[in-house]
């Protein structure tokens, strides 16, 4: 009977490493999806800072965009040529 049980040992131990190595796998992609979320998050707050800054610093941005919500069209904005090919497109 003790001759099966040492037999039987270092198949229960083995089991038991598998078994703690895959929990240490699971632990750690977990901590890797939450790093990968957190990151997500910070870049989207910085490019809305960016946004932000670039709305507050320049002169004839927000006015453009509060007359484009207001619904003036591209013949009613003599601004609109200077944003042609930048802004004006993100903003559509």
């Amino acid at each position: 009977m003790k001759n099966i049980e040492l037999v039987n040992l270092p198949q229960i131990l083995g089991f038991l490493g598998v078994i703690l190595s895959l929990g240490f796998v699971a632990f750690e992609i977990n901590q890797n999806t939450n790093l990968s979320r957190n990151q997500a998050y910070l870049q989207f707050g910085e490019s809305l800072k960016d946004i932000t800054l670039e709305l507050e610093t320049d002169d004839l941005l927000p006015d453009l965009i509060s007359q484009l919500r207001l619904g003036a069209g591209e013949d009613d904005l003599p601004v609109l040529k200077i944003y042609e090919y930048g802004l004006y497109n993100l903003l559509l």
